[in-house]
């Protein structure tokens, strides 16, 4: 025998929102109003014709009391009248009910948004919050205790303006982290180190591709730039892409980080250069 859920659940049954609950009542009471606008204008036609056939049937036996003589005395187009600005005070009624159950709905969903839109502005803008030395590596740290436990490669990036502009690095930053975030990874900003992306579970492949694919954001910006061959802003990546176990320590990731940076700024700048650490 089926639990109350499990019918619920087959028979269809949905929670309803307040104002979904405030609409269907709106609808039940222009119906029950629309139902009493027309008894009242079948009751005065009513009335009307019986008034008006007592009448043809006795001449000068013309009612002096009760409803008949109030009946009698309106003209035909009067409870018609009646019914209809009965129906449209309803109508009135209960549009403006759904319209200000509207615009309260429209502005919570509205706040709301605005809420959402307001918490998505300050973390873009404001970026990735800057790290000091030992905060980098506890994090590091915890990165490579996750993908040893999973047996998942582990990429980290570091990023180094060309040129000394180390002047952009705010913007560099704020373009960067929506990318690194869309692919997984996490865009930190060390005090010392400058920008760095960690990409739990990529491995060479796909980790080269994220490289160039930050690499090309920043040459994309066109920040300008005089030390730049090209005119704009350029950067030097270094990668470096280990399988750690629970033996990988932070510091031979971050040697091997440094490494691979001054190798790309060594040639030029301007490049990516690949570190696999065994």
């Amino acid at each position: 025998m089926p639990n109350r859920n499990q019918a619920n659940s087959s028979s269809g049954e949905a929670f309803l929102s307040p104002w979904e609950v405030n609409a269907r009542t709106c609808r039940v009471l222009l119906r029950m109003m629309t139902g009493l606008s027309l008894t009242l204008l079948g009751l005065l036609l009513g009335l009307v014709s019986s008034s008006v056939a007592v009448a043809a049937v006795n001449p000068g036996n013309t009612p002096t009391t009760g409803p008949g003589l109030i009946v009698g005395a309106l003209p035909p187009v009067v409870p018609i009248v009646f019914a209809v600005v009965l129906l449209v005070g309803a109508a009135v009624f209960v549009s403006r009910r759904q319209r200000r159950e509207s615009d309260r709905t429209g502005q919570a969903h509205g706040r709301k948004a605005s809420a959402v839109a307001a918490v998505d502005k300050s973390t873009l803008t404001t970026g990735p919050h800057p790290l000091n030395d030992q905060e980098l590596e506890r994090l590091l740290d915890q990165h490579i205790q996750q993908c040893a436990a999973q047996a998942d490669a582990l990429a980290v990036i570091a990023i180094k303006p060309d040129g000394n502009e180390e002047r952009y690095q705010p913007e560099v930053a704020q373009s960067l982290f929506g990318l690194a975030r869309s692919r997984g990874a996490r865009l930190v900003q060390s005090a010392s180190r400058g920008l760095m992306v960690l990409a739990p579970g990529q491995l060479c492949d796909q980790a080269h591709r994220l490289a160039e694919d930050l690499h090309q954001s920043i040459v994309s910006m066109a920040l300008p730039s005089g030390d730049s061959e090209i005119g704009v802003l350029t950067a030097s990546v270094g990668l470096v892409v280990v399988e750690p176990s629970s033996r990988t320590a932070v510091s031979d990731i971050l040697a091997n980080l440094d490494r691979a940076l001054g190798r790309a700024e060594r040639r030029g700048g301007n490049r990516i250069e690949v570190l696999e650490q065994d």
